[in-house]
């Protein structure tokens, strides 16, 4: 072997003779060791209190996205109902109510729409009007009429 090889085919048990003493160290390096450890161990409790105060202020955090979030698309909704309403001219806090639960801006045009026309009086009512005009005089009411001597 090489001068500059230094692995030997000893193991760690035999380069070290075991004497079946333990080692003896003096009191202020042991005292040195405990006081890091301590300071580690203080560390370490502090940073596991620290990661438990951080995932219940990302739990809470967001909590508060979803709650805004919400509040922001009924807020939407609100508007767009009241815009609706506006265009159409319903004022009945109750229709705004039925306007507003609508699943969709079409939907609520179209109630909206038919909510505005109800409160005109002109509900599209289909073949309304499609008759013949004033009813035709039954000619059996003309004869019992003019046998009992009744104009009206």
């Amino acid at each position: 072997m090489s001068e500059l090889d230094t692995s030997t085919d000893q193991t760690p048990d035999e380069s070290t003779p075991d004497t079946g003493t333990p080692e003896v160290f003096d009191k202020a390096y042991v005292d040195k060791l405990r006081a890091e450890s301590a300071k580690y161990r203080t560390k370490a409790r502090d940073n596991a209190t620290a990661a438990e105060e951080l995932a219940s202020l990302k739990a809470s955090t967001e909590q508060t996205i979803e709650d805004l979030t919400s509040r922001a698309t009924a807020a939407e909704r609100e508007r767009d109902a009241l815009r609706i309403s506006v265009k159409h001219g319903v004022t009945s806090d109750d229709d705004l109510a039925l306007i507003s639960a609508q699943p969709d801006e079409e939907s609520m045009e179209k109630l909206a729409a038919r909510l505005a026309a109800a409160s005109a009086g002109t509900l599209n009512v289909p073949r309304q009007g499609l008759g013949s005009g004033a009813a035709k005089p039954d000619p059996r009411r003309e004869f019992a009429r003019q046998l009992f001597g009744r104009d009206s």
